[in-house]
């Protein structure tokens, strides 16, 4: 029968393999699979219509706690293009490369974008940059995929905090063992990101390599300490703008200096600290927890409006757009971006955590493992890290990939005696990497330098920074096999 339960993830992966499916396709035809066999694996009582209504109720909340970071995300982005339009496209003549440049767009600054507004606007931000420092397109969409390093922790953790509900566990939980997975991790990318600068022709001489590992170090280190003892969703923002400010003293290599530069600036640093606050200051985080929040069930977290993420991306924005002055027709042109850009990735994202919410409660996913352990031993902890790479390598999205596999994975983390909290976070480190080789971040980047139809060329150049990653999540799977 575990062939059986598996067959959903299956037709979800053979569909979006195929690149004739579209992703809301795939999921609703998962969902639907998912649907159809849940009756099978159930074991407890009461009749299916009502177990399938309570999941939906759940599995609906859940997916909501991220679609309120998205369409946040999507106005935050929009009201920032207009108020700011040259950090979008810095323009001017191209530029000698500056290899320090290079390092701190790719390890900072795209990572910082990433994590404020998530869906690839970190790559979008960083593209312009890198072609201006004279990177053909080509090269600048391989380097621009650095952007999506700390995905974990993209659009405010949003993938994240799906990952932990599933997993049952706190949001903190599933940050700091993340965090300490993305250590290791950085310093592989590191030795791919040398590698494809000496290729460019910018090979770094000693002294920059341990300035490169200095840097790193600070960031792995930062990440781990803002996981600790803030908050999850501030994890890359808080670490990458803390980095870039120092970077920025020291180097003064960042568009540095113009008034305009800081006027573009000014909504991500006001964004940054109104996370900073909430999440520091205990009166004030208790009151804004208190204030409003409900759940449908016990078996789901609640939402709290006023200290959602959400919430504070909404005032930041709003209070963006107020000093702007925005019309009317610049909010009407606003809100059908985002309906243009937001609906998709919206109904994705309630179709994967509903499909992962049926998938974990009626036992489906525990079968699975049970089967795969069965035949394999311990082992099989590791084909996790493939599993969760393959999700966000085929999905380009660290939510969609946390849905359909988080369940998958606590389950053998519960069968194979393994701590879940490394299950997990193994499971949302590698889901979330991943996504920087999707086919929609590949697309992507080739649309925003006029490369349509080099999508490959660029895919083959980008594997050896998946090649690290992919080593190193392996790595980890052995150690846990091994402890």
């Amino acid at each position: 029968m575990a062939g059986l339960y598996a067959l959903p993830i299956l037709a979800v992966v053979a569909a979006l393999a195929s690149g004739r499916v579209g992703l809301q396709t795939a999921a609703g035809a998962g969902l639907a699979l998912t649907v159809a066999l849940a009756p099978l694996a159930r074991t407890g009582d009461g009749d299916f219509a009502g177990f399938l209504v309570e999941q939906a109720v759940n599995g609906a909340w859940l997916a909501w706690h991220a679609i309120a970071v998205i369409l946040a995300g999507l106005l935050f982005h929009n009201v920032a293009k207009r108020t700011a339009p040259d950090l979008f496209d810095p323009g001017g003549v191209r530029a000698q490369l500056n290899y320090r440049q290079l390092f701190a767009v790719c390890f900072l600054l795209g990572p910082f974008f990433e994590a404020a507004t998530g869906f690839g606007v970190g790559l979008i931000i960083v593209i312009p940059f890198l072609l201006r420092m004279g990177l053909d397109g080509v090269t600048a969409v391989v380097f621009g995929l650095y952007s999506q390093i700390l995905v974990p922790w993209g659009a405010m953790a949003v993938g994240s905090t799906v990952g932990a509900g599933l997993a049952g566990l706190g949001t903190q939980e599933i940050g700091l063992y993340s965090a300490y997975l993305t250590a290791p991790l950085l310093l592989a990318y590191l030795a791919v990101f040398w590698w494809l600068a000496g290729r460019a022709g910018h090979a770094p001489g000693l002294a920059q390599r341990i300035d490169d590992v200095v840097w790193l170090a600070a960031l792995a280190g930062a990440i781990v300490l803002v996981n600790r003892y803030v908050a999850l969703e501030a994890g890359a923002l808080l670490s990458c703008g803390a980095l870039l400010a120092v970077r920025h003293l020291r180097d003064q290599g960042l568009r540095a200096g113009s008034s305009d530069s800081m006027r573009a600036a000014l909504p991500y640093a006001a964004l940054t600290l109104a996370v900073l606050l909430t999440r520091t200051i205990g009166p004030l985080e208790t009151a804004l927890k208190g204030l409003g929040n409900y759940a449908p069930t016990a078996d789901v977290p609640p939402f709290e409006p006023f200290y959602h993420v959400s919430f504070l991306i909404l005032l930041v924005a709003c209070a963006n757009a107020a000093a702007a002055r925005f019309s009317a027709m610049e909010w009407a042109t606003i809100a059908r971006a985002i309906w243009t850009s937001g609906r998709a990735p919206v109904l994705a994202t309630l179709i994967f955590v509903l499909m992962g919410q049926i998938t974990a409660a009626s036992g489906m996913a525990a079968e699975i493992m049970r089967a795969l352990i069965g035949a394999v031993g311990a082992g099989a902890v590791l084909a996790s890290p493939v599993i969760a790479a393959l999700m966000g390598l085929l999905t380009g999205s660290n939510v969609a990939a946390n849905a359909i596999a988080m369940p998958v994975q606590t389950s053998l983390a519960a069968q194979a005696g393994l701590p879940i909290t490394w299950v997990a976070g193994l499971q949302n480190v590698a889901g979330s990497n991943f996504t920087l080789i999707s086919p929609i971040r590949i697309a992507m980047g080739a649309a925003l330098v006029g490369e349509g139809g080099r999508e490959g060329e660029i895919f083959r150049r980008a594997m050896p920074i998946a090649g690290a990653a992919l080593a190193v999540f392996l790595l980890a799977a052995l150690a846990l096999l091994l402890a």
